[in-house]
């Protein structure tokens, strides 16, 4: 049985997190169109269709983490939210000012092949802990000792 998009029900009106609810929020919230998300996103009509739920082929992630990125970058809603529904709605506010920081691209650089709910998921750990404000924790160093020869 498949998990269900419900997010919170209260008596009998439940919210849905599905893909179309998501990209709908945030092109109302960007007031954009379809065309404005695809060429945002970079993908045909075609895919953008899937991922409303229109068409003969439903998609219900976007699988692809670049698009994701550049949805984030140009409208401040998180990648890994907008792909999956999952984690934070919207992206730090630095990680709109710098969509790819240096380091995020490498570990995606060295990524490709990942299946991509893997790839979205290390692309949010990345983006989160070059975002953080928090020291990044370090290995402890070992005392060096001498040894006579």
């Amino acid at each position: 049985m498949n998990a269900s998009p419900l997010i919170g029900c209260s008596g009998l009106i439940c919210a849905v997190n599905t893909l179309p609810d998501r990209l709908s929020e945030m092109m109302r919230a960007k007031n954009w169109s379809h065309a404005d998300v695809m060429r945002v996103s970079g993908q045909s009509s075609s895919t953008v269709s899937q991922w409303m739920g229109k068409g003969s082929k439903v998609i219900h992630t976007i699988g692809k983490i670049e698009a994701a990125q550049r949805l984030e970058a140009e409208s401040g809603f998180a990648a890994l939210w907008l792909a999956k529904g999952e984690g934070p709605k919207m992206a730090p506010p630095s990680a709109k000012a710098d969509p790819l920081h240096p380091i995020v691209a490498q570990i995606l650089d060295w990524a490709k092949g990942m299946p991509p709910d893997q790839l979205l998921k290390l692309y949010a750990a990345a983006h989160n802990l070059v975002n953080s404000t928090a020291p990044v924790p370090r290995q402890p160093t070992q005392a060096r000792t001498e040894h006579p020869a």
